[in-house]
């Protein structure tokens, strides 16, 4: 963080849906990772959440880290103007609660109450997607029904996306997402990818798949998220049904989620059903990547896939859909070289039999990708990430 030594340093202020102890997806394990690194780099945060689980209306979670939590917005008959309701929430609780110099909205309603709030801060959007890219998916893909998101949610976006001061995304994938549906911003956006930490201690291989029922020469392929209709599972499910050879090949699926029953039809309809092993969510996920030879993620729309990075760091090659820029929009090719694993076709269904097949028959493959995943994941870490994220305050404060 290059903030001259006579400069106070500035203070940030998250607004977010969900913080710790609550835990749900990306959005929130990134901001831990980012408030704990900026935190103890001197940095002053503060983060505004909702309060989704009766925590307490203030914590401290260091010296520098404070949590206030409000109280969320009941949906209710809402639903049709929930988000544009939800952007006057916001706007109240940053004129009233926000002592950060600069403020760092995740969601399109957060960034457009701060915008304004007068005397206003600067803003910084920074968006865990883009709305009118998901809603470009379910246009194309109706069975994607959570990409199916209010035409309202699409206009405060882009009003957020318009008028904040600085627009901070994952990957070059949301920037084109947002520059294809309104309009590029010179200078205003810049990507910062997210990051991942190796963990604390890595689980022994034949414990977890003694665990999971897996014997030792068991070929896993392995899948983390949520089972939603976005990561279309099914399209993993029907490339290991057209494998040669898939007796000794388990599936090792780990999340809940609305798309489970389907996921779990199509496995009984490939005649798959044996074959697959359900942990359901996993509190350690180390676990479950320390069983897998290769994690695939069948995503078709992911604004970066922070499972990538986590199979990665634990030395587990990594498969997943490159981005066509319309029916199937990912950050893949961004994040796995081809050293480190394989990024197949949009509509590559034969190509992602053929790559798993290859992986099977040829462990030195798997081990050199696993080695060259781990290099990989390793180079750029939360402190790299936090440290950009106070560059760009430092410039707007």
């Amino acid at each position: 963080m290059a903030i001259p030594p006579d400069t106070t340093t500035p203070s940030l202020t998250f607004l977010c849906s969900r913080f710790r102890p609550e835990r749900y997806g990306g959005v929130e394990e990134r901001l831990w990772h980012i408030t704990q690194a900026l935190s103890n780099d001197d940095v002053p945060v503060e983060v505004i959440t909702e309060n989704r689980g009766g925590f307490p209306e203030t914590e401290q979670f260091g010296p520098l880290l404070s949590v206030r939590r409000i109280r969320p917005l009941d949906e209710g008959r809402l639903w049709r103007i929930y988000y544009a309701v939800k952007a006057y929430q916001w706007r109240a609780a940053a004129a009233r609660l926000v002592s950060g110099s600069v403020i760092w909205a995740t969601e399109p309603s957060m960034a457009v109450g701060a915008l304004t709030v007068v005397p206003r801060r600067p803003v910084v959007f920074n968006p865990a997607a883009c709305a009118a890219g998901m809603r470009s998916i379910w246009r194309l893909r109706p069975e994607v029904d959570s990409m199916n998101v209010p035409r309202h949610l699409i206009m405060l976006d882009r009003l957020a996306y318009r008028f904040s001061d600085a627009v901070v995304v994952s990957s070059v994938n949301v920037q084109a997402q947002f520059e294809r549906a309104y309009g590029a911003r010179a200078g205003a956006v810049q990507v910062v990818p997210h990051a991942v930490e190796s963990p604390a201690v890595v689980p022994a291989r034949a414990s977890v798949r003694s665990r999971f029922g897996m014997a030792s020469d068991t070929f896993c392929v392995g899948f983390v998220g949520r089972l939603d209709p976005c990561k279309d599972v099914p399209f993993l499910i029907e490339a290991v049904a057209r494998m040669a050879d898939r007796r000794n090949v388990r599936l090792l699926f780990v999340g809940v989620g609305p798309d489970e029953a389907r996921i779990r039809r199509k496995a009984q309809e490939s005649g798959l059903q044996d074959h697959v092993v359900w942990t359901g969510q996993l509190s350690e996920l180390a676990e479950a990547y320390a069983a897998m030879d290769v994690l695939v993620l069948p995503s078709v729309y992911e604004a970066f896939g922070l499972v990538l990075l986590e199979a990665m760091v634990m030395g587990v090659p990594a498969i997943a859909r490159a981005s066509n820029a319309t029916s199937v929009l990912t950050a893949s090719s961004e994040i796995i070289p081809p050293s480190a694993g394989i990024v197949v076709p949009a509509d590559g269904l034969a190509e992602l039999t053929n790559a798993l097949e290859m992986l099977q028959r040829d462990p030195a493959t798997r081990a050199s990708m696993g080695q060259e995943a781990r290099r990989v994941a390793l180079q750029w870490n939360w402190r790299d990430v936090a440290r950009e994220y106070a560059r760009i305050t430092y410039v707007l404060a």
